[in-house]
């Protein structure tokens, strides 16, 4: 689980910068990281292909990594 790594802290942080993604990547974060979903369900539950939710997760998780170093958090997946 994405908050099981991090402090109390920090969590609201992550969970701000998830919420400036874009709408692709911060629903597949959401569905993978808040409700602990696997790719595969989130691609029933949204209509796409098992490919193309790994790949938002990739590039989101990337970005979602970005805007934390610029908030200063160090965090990795």
């Amino acid at each position: 689980l994405l908050f099981s790594y991090c402090e109390k802290e920090d969590c609201q942080i992550v969970i701000e910068s998830i919420k400036q993604l874009e709408s692709c990547y911060r629903d597949v974060l959401n569905l993978f990281y808040l409700k602990e979903s696997s790719p595969q369900e989130i691609a029933k539950m949204l209509c796409l292909k098992d490919s193309t939710v790994r790949q938002r997760l990739s590039r989101g998780q990337k970005k979602l990594i970005a805007i934390l170093q610029e908030k200063g958090v160090n965090y990795e997946f």
